[in-house]
């Protein structure tokens, strides 16, 4: 007898194998995306603190080309600086600005700008800010992120310039 055996369809095994290669490609696709969304984000947030840290760098630099280098004060081991700045003449002589400060808030970490009383973030997430005043009048500043840093300096004019 001859009889002839049609197939329609796959067998369990079949189904099963194709189903099990199937989830491994889906695992590894599912992988690399989760990897390349943490890689974007983490990128984003140094492009972020990077922005941020310059934009700070740049108004600290402006005032301290500014500031009188008598007042120039720094306390707490390098962490806060102090000075004032040529607010215009009036007079005759140099009418100085109200004190500004430069700190760090440790309860948020903060990059803080402080004058006559009003307080300006300038940056989040700072681990570290340092200030140091040479015999040159120099200040070298160094700015702590939590990702990055930018170190710089800037150099005081001289008291008779104005």
């Amino acid at each position: 007898m001859n009889s002839i055996r049609q197939n329609k369809g796959f067998s369990m095994a079949e189904v099963l194998a194709v189903s099990f290669i199937f989830l491994v490609v889906a695992g590894i696709v599912y992988t690399l995306f989760k990897n390349s969304q943490v890689l974007f984000n983490v990128g984003e947030e140094r492009v972020h603190l990077q922005t941020k840290l310059r934009v700070a760098m740049d108004f600290i630099k402006d005032e301290l080309r500014q500031a009188d280098s008598s007042s120039i004060i720094i306390l707490n081991d390098g962490a806060v600086i102090n000075f004032t700045i040529s607010a215009g003449v009036g007079g005759g002589s140099v009418v100085w600005s109200q004190p500004i400060n430069y700190s760090i808030d440790e309860t948020t970490g903060n990059l803080i700008r402080s004058q006559g009383g009003i307080n300006m973030v300038l940056a989040e997430n700072i681990t570290a800010l340092n200030f140091t005043l040479t015999e040159q009048r120099i200040v070298d500043v160094l700015l702590t992120g939590s990702i990055d840093s930018v170190a710089f300096r800037v150099k005081i004019r001289k008291e008779d310039a104005l």
